[in-house]
């Protein structure tokens, strides 16, 4: 009984956005962020809404994310699921990758 009770006190049901360098640096975010399930949508609100200088990065003048942001669950890219409305569980992980153009 002992050892069910010390793994049910570090059972953690919460989900982690990746933040990447370049926001964590930018705009002095954390590089983890951790959040309870929900959609995609409102998990980058929530996110958003506690960091608000990030906003104007992540969306447009139309309040959508913009284009060059790419978003992945647990490797999955969210285009492939059900985009912004895709549910996100417990101990997933959601990524954040800023696309990159060159030449």
């Amino acid at each position: 009984m002992m050892s069910l009770l010390f793994h049910l006190h570090f059972y953690n049901p919460m989900s982690t956005v990746l933040v990447p360098d370049y926001l964590v640096n930018k705009y002095s975010l954390p590089s983890q962020y951790q959040t309870n399930a929900g959609t995609i949508n409102a998990i980058l609100k929530n996110f958003s809404d506690q960091y608000p200088a990030v906003q104007s990065f992540l969306y447009d003048e139309n309040n959508n994310i913009r284009k060059f942001i790419n978003l992945f669950l647990d490797s999955q890219d969210i285009r492939s699921l059900d985009g912004l409305s895709t549910y996100v569980g417990e101990n997933s992980e959601i990524v954040i990758v800023i696309a990159v153009a060159g030449g």
